[in-house]
């Protein structure tokens, strides 16, 4: 009986030896986007869903790239660009105003964000 588990012992081994070589293999672009995170002002360690600047692309969703223009975040969403003013890594949320309303309240386009 026991030479007849030989075999199959040494099957089940070489096949579970051979399992983490093919399932965990490196992933570099993981391993880039996870130490690139985006900083702009006062706000810093930004994050999967968003990409910009030395953050590629590929390293977030498509519609939230985030623009650092004179130490502010800025999110064009639907051709509206809006102004983060904070961003909670432990809400996981993002707070936001629209950059045409922040200097001048009287915009000369009205356009509904709801």
């Amino acid at each position: 009986m026991g030479a007849k588990l030989l075999p199959l012992t040494l099957t089940i081994s070489l096949v579970l030896l051979a399992i983490p070589s093919c399932v965990c293999q490196y992933d570099q672009q993981y391993e880039a986007c996870s130490q690139t995170l985006l900083q702009c002002g006062n706000i810093s360690e930004i994050g999967y869903p968003f990409w910009g600047g030395t953050r590629n692309a590929s390293c977030g969703y498509p519609g939230f790239e985030l623009n650092c223009q004179n130490d502010i975040f800025r999110l064009n969403i639907s051709s509206t660009v809006y102004r983060v003013l904070d961003v909670n890594n432990a809400t996981q949320t993002l707070r936001v105003a629209r950059n045409d309303l922040w200097d001048d309240t009287c915009p000369r386009v009205f356009t509904n964000t709801s």
